[in-house]
């Protein structure tokens, strides 16, 4: 009998033993071992995606792109928000304001870097979002008719020289990427021409074709069709290095032919500031997958641009070098007093 008692409380203490070893490993928390309770859960719910520009351009469109690659990286549905007008001031202001929780995000592009520039807004949105990632470039081409008198730039830049002013460049925006393409053309080669402003680059080709103007500065997807069809001649792209697009591998770049300039219009993503910093870094990590994702590459490359991801630190590197050559190119030419 005594040695029966003596096993059941033997057994009796060694469940008490296990029982208070359980409760003490898990006395001070409720959560899976190794979880922080303090730990923010991203994304629970749809994020908005606010587009500063109007829908059908090629900012809505690789805005769209990126959105639906980014439901597959985040897995929550992107709802993008077109918001233009105000020389995209008015997107960018409420993309600014809105609550940093990683809920909201925005497309950002070089058309920020002329409402600081020009004055149009007192944001200097370089330093007021926070940049997330790039995620697209292109170049600006110039042009001529394909049964013009100029068949190389070389060619093209002669003449200009012997006939100051005579040459008119078409571009589509005071302040914008292709006026600075034109500005630097026309700056660093030395030449003296007059450029003119259309409202869209299809208005600029079609004064290219009726011939009211010699040459046009614009984007590869202004032109792509016209090239196609041997309408236009391209004579210089302003990238780096030349457009991985067969209708312009044998472009080259303005640097190729001895002239030292570059214009790359850029496209990225950005954030209102003092987002928590681990719902910054899925965003970081969601957007680097997405750009680099194969199907949305190749998306990207449909619509005529140059897919390119960087790093939210580079990102806001290039931003503020634009915005620099920006505000020292339009004041030495005068644009700005």
């Amino acid at each position: 009998m005594k040695k029966k008692a003596f096993v059941s409380l033997t057994v009796l203490m060694l469940v008490l033993a296990m029982a208070l070893t359980g409760c003490g490993g898990n006395s001070n928390s409720t959560e899976p071992q190794g979880q922080d309770k303090n730990e923010i859960k991203y994304p629970e719910r749809p994020i908005t995606m606010i587009i500063p520009n109007s829908p059908g351009g090629s900012t809505d469109l690789l805005g769209r792109t990126v959105a639906k690659g980014l439901e597959k990286y985040l897995g929550q549905p992107v709802i993008v928000q077109n918001k233009p007008g105000g020389s995209t001031t008015i997107g960018a202001n409420e993309l600014m304001n809105s609550k940093p929780d990683g809920y909201t995000i925005g497309s950002v592009n070089t058309g920020m870097i002329t409402s600081s520039v020009f004055k149009k807004s007192p944001t200097n949105y370089a330093q007021e979002l926070e940049p997330i990632a790039l995620a697209a470039i292109s170049p600006q081409i110039l042009a001529v008719k394909s049964d013009s008198e100029w068949k190389t730039l070389d060619e093209f830049i002669k003449y200009a020289k012997a006939n100051p002013g005579k040459i008119k460049i078409g571009h589509t925006s005071v302040g914008g990427s292709t006026h600075m393409a034109t500005a630097l053309f026309e700056k660093t080669t030395g030449i003296e021409i007059e450029d003119v402003t259309f409202d869209g680059g299809s208005n600029a080709v079609a004064a290219l074709l009726g011939g009211h103007i010699q040459a046009a500065m614009l984007s590869p997807v202004d032109f792509k069709q016209f090239m196609e069809s041997k309408q236009v001649t391209a004579l210089a792209e302003t990238g780096e290095e030349r457009i991985d697009d067969p209708v312009y591998k044998d472009v080259p770049t303005f640097k190729e032919l001895g002239y030292d300039f570059s214009e790359i219009l850029w496209q990225g993503f950005g954030a209102p500031k003092n987002m928590p910093e681990e719902v910054k870094q899925k965003l970081v990590e969601a957007f680097e997958k997405t750009v680099n994702d194969p199907e949305v590459k190749q998306a990207i490359v449909d619509l005529g641009l140059t897919p390119k991801y960087s790093t939210p630190e580079e990102f806001k590197k290039m931003w503020l070098e634009t915005q620099d050559k920006y505000k020292e190119v339009f004041t030495e030419i005068g644009l700005i007093k």
